[in-house]
């Protein structure tokens, strides 16, 4: 059962990976517990899945609108749930709006080459020596999102990381101006950006785009495609930044919590 679960999800999500997950599929490896989830396979076609675990309905995912999936009676069921805009019609029971998440997808068909400005360069992160430096600069592009250096070290340790996907633009004065972390998982084939961060000072002036952009390079060669979410509500506008990067799809995930 388990691992019949974690096929059927994959064998969906590489047909569709911005609208079955929210995220990565290496993540809901993680995330989800099979026990807690469940899937219908019938007429040679997957039907529906979803995946739990504890208080959290980490996705649900129908081939059709009027595809039976016990959507209503798994909402009334969780307190939290990650649910695709599309299927928001479907769900009875009283529940409120947090977040809304964005996913796209690079297919690498067509990726840029990056062209620096005069002193610009990119290097790779010195790691382990470099996270309290990769913790602080994240930390100072958020408001709230503060990774601890205990946190970032933990990231280095999941099975999809990748040293030549953490990477710093410095610019003509080696000033660390921009970083980009990003996943590769080799059972899958997906490339993921996690982190596409641009100091304050520097925003505005195309870095955001050199790293995505490098990333892309860099990965186009491992991978089939590449994944990335964000907060569709960002003040930063990632998502534009993302689409001109040659990212496309317009799946919009929401967390929702239900109204007791």
């Amino acid at each position: 059962m388990v691992s019949q679960f974690f096929t059927q999800l994959l064998d969906q999500y590489v047909l569709d990976p911005t609208g079955v997950l929210p995220y990565a599929y290496w993540k809901a490896l993680i995330r989800i517990s099979p026990e807690e989830s469940n899937y219908m396979f019938s007429e040679n076609n997957l039907q529906w899945i979803y995946g739990a675990k504890g208080d959290c309905l980490e996705f649900a995912w129908q081939k059709k609108e009027n595809t039976e999936i016990p959507l209503n009676q798994l909402a009334s069921k969780f307190d939290i749930m990650m649910i695709n805009e599309r299927m928001l019609n479907s769900i009875n029971v009283p529940f409120r709006k947090l977040t809304p998440f964005f996913k796209l997808k690079h297919d690498l068909k067509h990726v840029k080459s990056v062209i620096l400005p005069e002193g610009y360069q990119f290097c790779s992160a010195v790691l382990p020596d470099e996270i309290h430096i990769i913790s602080e600069f994240i930390s100072n592009c958020y408001e709230h999102i503060k990774p601890s250096e205990k946190t970032v070290f933990s990231w280095t340790k999941e099975t999809v990381f990748d040293p030549s996907l953490w990477i710093w633009l410095l610019d003509e004065n080696n000033n660390r101006i921009a970083l980009g972390i990003a996943d590769f998982d080799s059972n899958v084939l997906e490339g993921a950006l996690e982190w596409i961060q641009v100091h304050p000072d520097y925003r505005g002036l195309g870095a955001g785009q050199y790293i995505v952009e490098e990333l892309l390079n860099r990965l186009k060669s491992k991978v089939s495609f590449v994944t990335v979410s964000g907060e569709a509500d960002n003040l930063t506008k990632p998502e534009r930044l993302y689409r001109k990067c040659g990212f496309n799809g317009g799946t919009v995930w929401w967390v929702l919590e239900r109204i007791k």
